[in-house]
């Protein structure tokens, strides 16, 4: 199922992605692949997009100082050619620490710190009966396989539901953001986006890097939106317990007496 219920983002964002997507759409010319003149000159029109957004304070303005700040240092990576160098021969860590950490700065300002290779709070909190803390987790796999592995259709489509809401799935440079809910009772509705996929050069940003981004800041609104959902299926829930049910004894029909007194009265 299509996940077609996500938050919009701010408009100073969408106005930035739509700048990036014509600069990129009028350098490119709609070419798929591009020499290495034109990726330079790409290269810096997409910087000099990204700089003269404006100067974004971190205290007043988190998500597109984040924004800003995760552009620049995509752009720096694909300028010294870091994805492409960091996919032979790494780990799993290796990258998340150089790509997938820098999208999970944006929900710093919201007190979510996303953790590496610790047990999940939601799985700790039901086996111990306790209230779990996280809203989701990821899964990231060391190589990217043609086939699907082992690891990606057990852990990412059969763990991974069981124990996230609002989550990215991310295998090795895809990413995807699924969205678990429950509308009755233990049954559960899944809600999947498409996948995105990271670029090794700069001329696929805006075709894969930009959605990413974007489901990065819908997710967070999301998850900012989820107090508000609760506090509005709590006022929902007071106002039933308030409301007056009359006893059935009160709305059922009975017969006149006045009916009855005269009938009696016609037998006698």
């Amino acid at each position: 199922m299509k996940c077609d219920d996500l938050p919009d983002i701010q408009k100073e964002a969408s106005d930035l992605f739509a700048n990036l997507e014509m600069k990129t759409e009028t350098i490119m010319g709609g070419s798929e692949k591009i020499n290495k003149r034109i990726q330079e000159q790409l290269l810096d029109t997409l910087s000099d997009v990204v700089y003269e957004s404006g100067h974004y304070d971190f205290r007043t303005n988190y998500d597109m100082y984040w924004l800003q700040s995760t552009l620049t240092q995509m752009l720096s990576c694909y300028k010294f050619d870091v994805v492409a160098n960091v996919l032979p021969n790494s780990s799993e860590m290796d990258f998340v620490s150089t790509i997938w950490s820098i999208l999970d700065r944006c929900f710093h300002n919201i007190n979510v710190v996303p953790g590496r290779d610790r047990t999940c709070v939601a799985i700790s909190a039901r086996i111990n009966a306790d209230h779990g803390l996280e809203y989701g987790c990821s899964e990231v796999g060391k190589s990217e396989d043609v086939v699907a592995n082992k690891k990606e259709v057990v852990e990412t489509y059969l763990y991974s539901p069981k124990t996230m809401k609002d989550l990215f799935n991310r295998i090795r440079r895809r990413m995807k953001l699924s969205v678990m809910d429950c509308p009755d009772g233990y049954v559960c509705r899944v809600q999947e986006t498409e996948e995105y996929k990271i670029p090794i050069s700069v001329e696929c940003l805006a075709a894969q890097i930009i959605p990413m981004l974007t489901l990065t800041l819908q997710a967070k609104n999301k998850k900012k939106g989820k107090p508000q959902f609760k506090a509005k299926k709590a006022a929902q829930k007071r106002q039933q317990k308030e409301s007056i049910v009359l006893p059935s004894s009160l709305t059922t029909c009975t017969p006149s007496t006045t009916a009855r007194k005269r009938k009696n009265e016609e037998t006698n």
